[in-house]
C-alpha cells in the first residue's frame, strides 16, 4: 500500500511543470494560450487591489509582496490556473474578495 502511494506521489510531482521563467510576463507567455487573458485579468485585479504590492516567482508560481510579506499567489497548469492568499497576508477581502 505504501509503495503505491510513494509511486503516485512521484507520478503527480514528475507532471508538474517546472518553470524556467525569470519574470512574471515569461510565466504568463509559457502558459497555454487559452488562459493567458484570464491571468492578465487577474494580474491586473490584484495589481488594483494592492497597488503598491510588488510581483515576483516564488514556489513555481506568481506571488504579490507587499510590506516583506506575500499577499497573494496564482498559477497555471496544462487544465487550470490557481489563486491562493499566502498565509502571511492581512486581510484584503474589502478590496480583493478570494470568490472570483
Amino acid at each position: 500500500m505504501a509503495t503505491k502511494v510513494a509511486e503516485k506521489t512521484a507520478a503527480k510531482r514528475a507532471s508538474v511543470k517546472k518553470t524556467t521563467a525569470k519574470t512574471v510576463d515569461q510565466y504568463i507567455a509559457g502558459t497555454p494560450k487559452e488562459q493567458h487573458a484570464a491571468l492578465e485579468k487577474l494580474r491586473r485585479t490584484i495589481k488594483a487591489a494592492a497597488p503598491k504590492a510588488t510581483e515576483g516567482l516564488s514556489y513555481g508560481m506568481v506571488g504579490y509582496k507587499l510590506n516583506g510579506k506575500y499577499l497573494v499567489y496564482f498559477g497555471s497548469w496544462k487544465t487550470r490556473t490557481s489563486r491562493a492568499k499566502a498565509r502571511s497576508s492581512p486581510p484584503l477581502t474589502d478590496r480583493f474578495p478570494m470568490r472570483w
